[in-house]
């Protein structure tokens, strides 16, 4: 086994690089339709990528501030940026309109998460509060409050029940949607907790850790089972492919690493992937099996094809 990995579990190779950002991109999204990839970046703008042809559709205009993160509602109609001037911005993508902005923090947003049903949309940032909006009128439905720190992620279950908030200080919080009660409080062992994922269901948490570590949390009990190992550095980012039951996972170690999480194994790692002082998250398609990745030069996007035995493993 090198690195941690199976040998020939999977193969990942890489398959289209897309270009046009001017500066370093923060964000990457699919839409759950798969029409669309939108892209943020620090040189103030949005690009809307086609799902299809993988060209440039469309550069969101009037638009000036760096751009943290991105979450497409689950009908794939709203586009929600977090925004260094402290706002959420919702957008139209089929028609690049602006639909809303969203004021109420006191710092730049640093996680965005749509509730499945589409309802709510949460938001998290440095200022200590996780933020939660009416969607996809924007009216401001709470302010979860207690954090004793940096707020660095938020994430709903994928089946509604739950919204999730970790902070550096190593804390991860459970609120229940929809009153948005406190319920739940754990905390890591390995350092701050710096990005979130449901694994597979709503019971499993995976929690990226400062120390290189993938903790896994099973909310139903209030358990920390055994981590997964690896990483050199702070996980960063985190993504869950449900239709691949996959895990993948951003580090400071600049690599990309793909997880089969019910068995505790690594799947496939990969060298320089990225630039691993980016605070994002990989984004799959919903459909494909494709992993969208900022590159290590930073301005680009890479789509990394996963296969198994020479086919795509979807």
């Amino acid at each position: 086994m090198s690195d941690g990995v199976e040998p020939g579990a999977l193969r990942v190779a890489p398959a289209v690089v897309l270009r046009g950002h001017k500066a370093l991109v923060l964000a990457v999204v699919w839409s759950p339709d798969g029409r669309r990839l939108a892209s943020g970046s620090m040189d103030g703008t949005i690009r809307l990528w086609d799902g299809q042809s993988r060209v440039e559709e469309r550069l969101l205009e009037g638009y000036t501030v760096q751009t943290f993160c991105l979450a497409f509602s689950p009908d794939s109609r709203v586009l929600a940026a977090g925004c260094s001037d402290r706002t959420v911005r919702l957008w139209d993508p089929d028609r690049g309109e602006l639909l809303a902005v969203l004021a109420g923090h006191e710092d730049v947003i640093h996680g965005l998460s749509f509730s499945p049903d589409g309802r709510w949309l949460s938001s998290c940032s440095p200022d200590r509060t996780v933020r939660v909006w009416e969607a996809p009128s924007g009216a401001k439905a709470a302010v979860l409050q207690g954090h004793a720190g940096y707020v660095r992620d938020v994430a709903f279950s994928p089946d509604g029940r739950w919204l999730s908030s970790c902070f550096e200080d190593g804390r991860v919080r459970l609120w229940r949607a929809g009153d948005w009660d406190f319920r739940a409080e754990a905390r890591l062992e390995d350092g701050a907790a710096l990005s979130l994922a449901f694994v597979d269901g709503s019971r499993l948490l995976a929690v990226g850790s400062g120390r290189g570590t993938v903790c896994l949390y099973d909310a139903e009990v209030g358990e920390w089972l055994r981590p997964l190992t690896g990483h050199i550095g702070a996980v960063t980012g985190l993504a869950f492919s449900p239709g691949l039951k996959l895990l993948a996972s951003f580090g400071k170690d600049d690599r990309l690493r793909l997880w089969r999480v019910q068995e505790r194994r690594a799947a496939a790692a990969i060298e320089e992937a990225h630039s691993g002082f980016l605070a994002t998250r990989p984004a799959w398609h919903p459909r494909e099996s494709l992993l969208a990745v900022p590159g290590r030069a930073g301005t680009i996007i890479h789509l990394w094809a996963v296969e198994a035995g020479g086919k795509g493993v979807a």
